[in-house]
């Protein structure tokens, strides 16, 4: 059976659920609301760091604070989802960053801004896991559509942020970290109110994590965590390095990567709003491989041209990485049985983070062996090889129903 065919099975044994609606505008509202808190705190918590520690010496940590809990919680997160539903896990998720936003505002050096982001980062790591597992679920037919529009609104969540900080004096300093915690207060009352709490059929089982070291085992799967892992380290290239490889080498002003990361951020959220709906029609896997293809090409030659042309064609890599992100969640969702949903979302986030954090290090270390541009050529190269593999190997394995109960 092809993999379109697998999606186009999914609707015919879909049983209609009014209350679908309510838990996306819930999910979507809440993920919106809270990251619209997060563009506006973790900036100042930077611009703290350096006030407390008098230079930019610490800076690294507020990274890594963040990362430890983030990546180290997400399969428990998710196989605990699986065995008692997720709503649980959401709102708690929602609730730790509330906490996390308070200890940014009562802080009074940059110890207790470590500690808060580590707390962020054990608040955060449900919030992107848990939501797409869960409208899998509800929306076993088109989910990427659905998975698609939800992070659109996610990002734009990002993207508004800074907007708002010029506009209103309160949030220019530790009223910040108030606005922070209230909405993710707020969103865990959206959630708590407006979800209901769905767990996957037969998730006893998932308790052993058994099942889910037998789905590693399966080649399409090692092959897409794999490309996970490269996406996750590419979005840390484009949005951490290649702004600060512009303003140093390329002659960007700050202006300018201003709106370099403007027009990354919406080429991600473009990409997910019109790849998402195509890849539930055509398939995952040939957007999985157009994402990478796309993304390893402007990561590879961005520095070549000019500025406008190059902020464009960055632009056009992001929604590359947008275009694989939809596909290949639906897709690592597609490949799980119904009781390890939240547990094949956690680690997609597992290797997302991973690569998001250890792959701007490792470019780092190139760097300083064989240049800064020789590095983005490779990185684009390796991008490249993976997109190979994933089109001739990935077209493996069984799409399983996803079927719910309360």
């Amino acid at each position: 059976m092809t993999e379109r065919t697998e999606n186009q099975g999914e609707a015919l044994r879909e049983a209609p659920d009014p209350r679908r609606g309510r838990t996306l505008l819930a999910l979507s509202g809440a993920a919106a609301l809270s990251m619209l808190g997060v563009s506006v705190a973790v900036p100042r918590v930077t611009s703290q760091v350096v006030a407390f520690s008098g230079g930019d010496g610490q800076i690294g940590w507020i990274a890594s604070a963040f990362a430890v809990s983030y990546i180290l919680l997400q399969v428990p997160y998710g196989n605990l989802s699986d065995r008692f539903g997720f709503k649980p896990f959401l709102v708690a998720g929602y609730l730790v960053s509330a906490v996390a936003g308070l200890v940014f505002a009562l802080a009074g050096s940059s110890l207790p801004l470590f500690l808060g982001r580590a707390i962020q980062g054990a608040g955060e790591a449900p919030v992107w896991s848990l939501a797409p597992a869960l409208l899998s679920l509800l929306y076993p037919e088109r989910k990427g559509w659905i998975i698609g529009r939800y992070s659109m609104l996610l990002y734009g969540g990002i993207v508004v942020g800074p907007l708002l900080v010029p506009l209103v004096p309160f949030l220019d300093g530790r009223g910040a970290f108030w606005f922070f915690a209230a909405a993710c207060l707020g969103a865990a009352g959206i959630v708590a109110l407006g979800v209901e709490n769905r767990r996957p059929r037969g998730s006893a089982d998932s308790w052993s994590l058994v099942g889910a070291a037998r789905l590693l085992q399966t080649r399409p799967v090692r092959l897409a965590l794999l490309g996970i892992g490269l996406y996750g380290a590419a979005q840390g290239l484009f949005f951490a390095l290649i702004p600060g490889f512009l303003l140093a080498r390329g002659g960007f002003s700050p202006v300018e990567a201003g709106y370099l990361l403007s027009a990354m951020y919406l080429g991600t959220t473009l990409a997910q709003f019109v790849f998402g709906p195509l890849s539930d029609r055509r398939g995952r896997r040939p957007f999985m491989v157009l994402g990478l293809v796309v993304a390893g090409a402007a990561t590879g030659t961005f520095f070549l041209f000019p500025k406008l042309s190059s902020m464009a064609l960055l632009g056009v890599g992001t929604t590359g990485l947008g275009c694989f992100f939809v596909a290949s969640m639906a897709y690592l969702n597609e490949k799980a049985p119904e009781s390890l949903k939240g547990t094949i979302s956690g680690a997609y986030y597992l290797f997302w983070g991973v690569g998001y954090f250890a792959g701007p290090l490792l470019w780092g270390v190139l760097g300083r062996w064989m240049g800064q541009t020789p590095s983005f050529v490779l990185f684009g190269a390796v991008l490249a090889a993976q997109a190979v593999l994933l089109a001739c190997f990935a077209g493996e394995g069984k799409t399983e129903p996803a079927v719910c109960r309360e």
